[in-house]
């Protein structure tokens, strides 16, 4: 019996601390930082500081244990990269650069003074350039493999500069779910997979990346998906199309007055629910960010209003949180699911959202 007994504790003790370290471990992720004055405040989801505020010119994003910054240093603005502890670990001899990717942040120099044209080359976590910029292009590094354009080669190269696929008369990009994207010289579109074999025709004007299964394709100016066997999944009948999130995908129409009516739809092309929205984000965690008449709420997967609509701002939930404003009554912050607000900024000119590397508000 007493054996019995202690089974059943101990499992719930083990998903205790399981769900605890979880949300600790959650807790230690950056959520935001926000501009007052001249400093800029750097949060945990709990609304602590990270470190204190300090003074930028500029925040860019958050990845892999840094912050990309702009601040200035005697005199001369430069790209910086902060750690946790808000100390300048990187200092970018570059005019711009990305986050990081697998260990790896893609760097670019401007070739001409009316700054029209750039290299691309890639940094390591210690700012120690891999490989100094002189490409023509260059996506980021996932999982061990980056698209790169040469002045004569062009293809997939790993982190030693190995080429592991190369490419002919054609342009990729970054893969998702085993799949990229590349345009021919004709400019049509196709899809190749990690051997680089072209698994999907070049047959469309213009592909985006798959997601849950599916990619947005463009043909003669409309927009459908298609599936891994390269068939349309989902016809071509739509002005815009995002990807599919959590099983649906935001679609927009155009009216005569060219204005975007946004709705969604489900993985059969079929329309989820009825409601035209001005604006909308992709689901995260079962709700998404819509506008109508110029406020933001927030609805489930039917259509219908969970958070209601009276917003000047809204972001996506993570983690259970998402970002909003109502500028009228100068309340901004982060929200739970029920729309209470757990972190209040008071009076914030700028806000970046980590999770998403976006900025959710800016008050110029």
């Amino acid at each position: 019996m007493k054996l019995k007994l202690f089974l059943p504790v101990l499992i719930f003790l083990v998903i205790i601390t399981s769900i605890y370290g979880q949300v600790k471990k959650s807790d230690k992720q950056p959520l935001a930082a926000y501009k007052q004055g001249n400093l800029w405040h750097f949060i945990y989801p709990d609304g602590n500081d990270i470190f204190p505020p300090i003074e930028l010119t500029d925040v860019g994003g958050y990845s892999e244990g840094f912050f990309r910054v702009k601040k200035n240093i005697a005199g001369i603005e430069k790209i910086c990269f902060l750690n946790m502890k808000g100390e300048t670990a990187i200092v970018c001899d570059c005019d711009k650069a990305k986050d990081f990717s697998d260990g790896m942040a893609v760097i670019m120099k401007y070739t001409t003074d009316a700054h029209d044209d750039m290299v691309y080359g890639f940094m390591n976590k210690d700012g120690k350039q891999i490989f100094p910029p002189k490409f023509i292009d260059a996506s980021d590094f996932v999982r061990g493999m980056a698209y790169i354009l040469d002045k004569d080669k062009r293809g997939y190269i790993d982190k030693t500069g190995n080429y592991l696929i190369v490419l002919d008369h054609a342009a990729g990009s970054q893969f998702h779910e085993g799949m990229a994207a590349v345009t021919n010289e004709h400019f049509k579109n196709g899809f190749i997979n990690k051997s680089g074999d072209l698994v999907i025709d070049y047959k469309f004007d213009e592909a985006g990346y798959f997601s849950e299964g599916f990619a947005v394709v463009g043909t003669v100016g409309k927009y459908g998906y298609v599936n891994k066997k390269g068939e349309l999944a989902i016809n071509p009948v739509f002005d815009y199309a995002m990807p599919f999130k959590e099983d649906r995908a935001a679609v927009g129409k155009l009216d005569n007055s060219f204005r975007i009516h946004w709705g969604f739809i489900d993985k059969s092309g079929n329309i989820a629910f009825k409601a035209l929205f001005d604006d909308a984000l992709d689901f995260s965690e079962g709700l998404s960010a819509v506008r109508k008449d110029r406020k933001w709420g927030f609805i489930n997967k039917s259509g219908e209003y969970i958070i209601e609509s009276k917003y000047s701002s809204a972001g996506s939930f993570v983690n259970g949180l998402a970002w909003v404003s109502i500028k009228e009554s100068g309340e901004f912050g982060f929200i739970d699911k029920q729309g209470k607000y757990i972190i209040k900024i008071k009076e914030p000119e700028s806000v970046i959202d980590f999770r998403m590397n976006k900025y959710v508000f800016d008050s110029k």
